[in-house]
């Protein structure tokens, strides 16, 4: 008789060192944790700081092994092999939830090929939470990671932006506020720009204006802080800088609705 498949559970992890874990991360949680065979952790030290919110010892020395952007894709499998086995194991991001704008999505596609169950734990996705802190709608957005580094695909991107819809994007930390200022240069002041910093936290920083409005207080220190950038079309977009014209249409593309 073979032997049953084990669980690959996807993990939420709070969005940085917060006062109380203990109102974003699920209440059966910790009884999962206990129950696991071992963890999947992006970093030696996000692996740290998510065991050590807990007491119970078998939590705080559960085995782990570590998984990330630099796992070739050669190796993914490998990290299945204890759970193709019958082990249960766990997966957790850095912060926030596993797989959304992080490389453990591969072992969740490799899973699907191996028939392996996965099961999804609700938690803190700055992304969401950014849409919910906007104000704006959620029926129509698009999450586009990170923005283009040439400045030609840079330019075609603002330039393609469709008016109907908000779009987030992220940042790497140390380029925030240089970021911050290319918006303020290639948007309009009726475009909408919203900055979503260090949700969660005690130093969390929310704002949602006009271009016209931001230009007219001083700009926020964005510099190694978590941030989610917003942007909307106030009527059409205004992109400026080099490429090509703007398309008042929205860029000809028809858009996508956003899953919930």
């Amino acid at each position: 008789m073979s032997q049953s498949k084990g669980i690959l559970y996807l993990l939420p992890n709070t969005l940085g060192q917060t006062a109380h874990p203990e109102y974003y991360l699920p209440r059966g949680l910790e009884g999962l944790l206990a129950t696991l065979d071992g963890l999947i952790a992006e970093s030696p030290k996000g692996f740290r700081n998510y065991v050590k919110v807990y007491e119970n010892p078998k939590i705080r020395n559960i085995p782990y092994d570590l998984f990330n952007k630099n796992t070739l894709d050669r190796q993914v499998d490998q990290f299945l092999d204890p759970i193709l086995e019958g082990e249960n194991w766990g997966v957790i991001s850095d912060c926030g939830c596993p797989t959304i704008a992080d490389p453990s999505y591969r072992l969740v596609a490799a899973a699907n090929r191996h028939g392996i169950r996965v099961v999804p734990l609700a938690g803190p996705s700055s992304i969401e939470m950014a849409m919910m802190l906007s104000g704006f709608s959620g029926q129509r957005y698009q999450f586009c990671g990170y923005l283009p580094k040439k400045e030609e695909e840079k330019a075609d991107f603002f330039n393609s932006l469709d008016p109907t819809l908000v779009y987030l994007f992220i940042e790497a930390p140390f380029r925030n506020n240089k970021t911050y200022n290319e918006l303020l240069e290639r948007l309009g002041d009726q475009d909408m720009l919203g900055v979503f910093a260090d949700l969660t936290l005690d130093s969390q920083f929310v704002r949602v204006s006009t271009l016209g409005g931001w230009k007219k207080e001083s700009p926020p220190d964005l510099e190694d802080r978590p941030t989610i950038f917003l942007v909307k079309g106030g009527g059409n977009f205004v992109a400026k800088g080099k490429g090509k014209p703007a398309d008042k249409r929205g860029g000809g593309k028809k858009p996508r609705r956003a899953r919930r």
